[in-house]
């Protein structure tokens, strides 16, 4: 699907990818190019993730509309050797997925569908590396309130713990199952972007073939 590297960042709403994002780039070996949600900028975005916070168990639409733009965008990457760093990824998709399923008295086959998609995207759309950043929901959500989104100021702190449990039962299990590196870093107090890098660098070394082997000194991506 690629000849470049794919790193993804996840964590709960709130954590800190969209502040990290940028931060990771510039200290990362290579030139690589970010890839935000625009959550800010994109107007369908914005109205769909309100309608998603005032009721985040039966909105499936902006689980839908998220899950195609990501085909969308992976799909536009392909065989493009630049190397990306995107803001979450089908992982996240699958972690919601079981949020709302569970959340469900009697989920019909739509939602069953967003399961099964995004499964099947991780098969066609792979990552070589997915950096999980774990804070405690309170966290999140005090940093959440801070930023001031007008679409999240519905949001209580109990959908944030719960959706923290979803994140510690299916993320790991996920990544598992599809064979794709997670790489968790405590994020309960912003780091430095310098650790995610070595630790991410690190990781990158040890599969075989490594992916850090295709970067050049330069930043281009070697065949």
């Amino acid at each position: 699907m690629h000849s470049g590297l794919r790193v993804a960042v996840e964590g709960n709403m709130g954590v800190g990818k969209s502040t990290l994002l940028p931060r990771l780039r510039d200290v990362l070996p290579g030139d690589w190019d970010v890839l935000c949600e625009r959550a800010d900028e994109d107007p369908e975005f914005k109205t769909l993730l309100a309608d998603f916070y005032k009721d985040p168990n039966k909105q499936p639409q902006f689980q839908s509309w998220i899950t195609n733009r990501r085909l969308s965008d992976f799909k536009k990457l392909e065989n493009n050797p630049q190397i990306i760093l995107f803001e979450r990824s089908f992982l996240g998709e699958v972690v919601f997925c079981h949020a709302n399923l569970i959340r469900h008295e009697k989920p019909d086959g739509t939602h069953i569908n967003f399961f099964y998609n995004s499964l099947n995207a991780l098969k066609h759309c792979r990552y070589d590396v997915v950096v999980y950043l774990k804070a405690s929901p309170e966290r999140c959500f005090e940093r959440m309130q801070h930023r001031g989104r007008d679409a999240e100021k519905t949001v209580q702190l109990e959908y944030a713990r719960y959706l923290h449990a979803c994140y510690e039962a299916h993320l790991p299990e996920t990544a598992r199952m599809m064979n794709i590196p997670l790489l968790t870093i405590d994020w309960e107090n912003f780091g430095e972007p310098e650790l995610i890098r070595d630790e991410m660098v690190k990781l990158l070394k040890k599969l075989e073939p490594s992916p850090m082997q295709r970067i050049s000194p330069k930043g281009a991506i070697r065949p």
